[in-house]
């Protein structure tokens, strides 16, 4: 049983204005085939509190759907009408319709590659092999994770790309796929450009004793890089190069060097000796 005030509250809903049915939708993704139904803009004597049911039939033949929200996935793709019902107090309703359509699956697109770096140039080669379900993709991108200007490519075939670094360190790159709906897949390689060391002994000229105090002066080009001094064993080290190609040249007072320079090559750390001295 109700009250009378209980009863009151009904009479007034039922005798005020019908139900308005309203709702909105979106396609899913990446499975374009489903569709998300929100009717939370319909109301019923003012509010969508006031609503009891809402009811959803999806156009295909399937069971119905309820509930303020929903979501339905169509077997196959195509054009559906999409009816909302909307009752209020069990005796009023409304309806609207809109017609939505849902697409043939697309699955995001793949994003893949193969990072070849050379150590000695310190230069990184992004060769792509993206694929998606449904080519051509929009786009594919590399951040080199070294904050320089993201590259972007339009047309196919994609890239290669290329990027020489200018300091040593480890970087994140970032490679990115776009297909033409805006899904996106990426991947990622590390590259670490690294600094080397030439290292090595002047000994005299029959090779039998270290040199200490020797000078040796590092040179890139015409620009001296570093001046360092033999050790008490004749050995020397010259650390936090980058790749190229230095001249070494070793002078000692009272010496006579008949090699006085080396021509050296870095990529990886590189030992030699320098020697014949009178």
């Amino acid at each position: 049983y109700m009250t009378k005030a209980q009863l009151a509250g009904y009479a007034a809903g039922i005798h005020n204005d019908k139900p308005v049915a309203s709702f909105g939708y979106m396609i899913g993704s990446p499975d374009t085939r489903m569709v998300s139904v929100d009717a939370s803009a319909s109301t019923c004597s003012g509010s969508n509190a006031n609503c009891d049911t809402y009811e959803w039939d999806w156009g295909d033949g399937s069971a119905a759907g309820s509930g303020v929200t929903a979501v339905h996935t169509y077997t196959a793709p195509g054009s559906y009408t999409i009816t909302l019902t909307v009752e209020e107090y069990l005796v009023n309703s409304d309806t609207v319709s809109q017609i939505v359509t849902a697409y043939a699956f697309d699955a995001p697109p793949v994003a893949s590659g193969v990072c070849s770096f050379d150590a000695n140039t310190w230069t990184l080669t992004l060769t792509d092999s993206s694929t998606d379900d449904n080519p051509p993709l929009k786009l594919v991108s590399v951040n080199w994770g070294d904050g320089s200007v993201v590259v972007d490519d339009k047309t196919a075939p994609y890239g290669p790309f290329m990027r020489t670094y200018n300091n040593a360190g480890t970087y994140t790159v970032t490679q990115k796929a776009v297909d033409s709906i805006g899904q996106q897949g990426t991947s990622t390689c590390v590259v670490s450009p690294a600094l080397f060391t030439i290292s090595g002994t002047v000994l005299n000229n029959a090779g039998t004793s270290p040199l200490v105090s020797a000078s040796i002066k590092v040179k890139k080009g015409t620009a001296v890089v570093r001046t360092v001094f033999t050790g008490p064993t004749g050995t020397f080290s010259v650390g936090s190069l980058k790749p190229g190609t230095y001249t070494l040249t070793v002078t000692k007072t009272g010496y006579t060097f008949l090699v006085p320079a080396a021509t050296i090559t870095v990529g990886g750390n590189s030992t030699g000796n320098i020697i014949n001295a009178n």
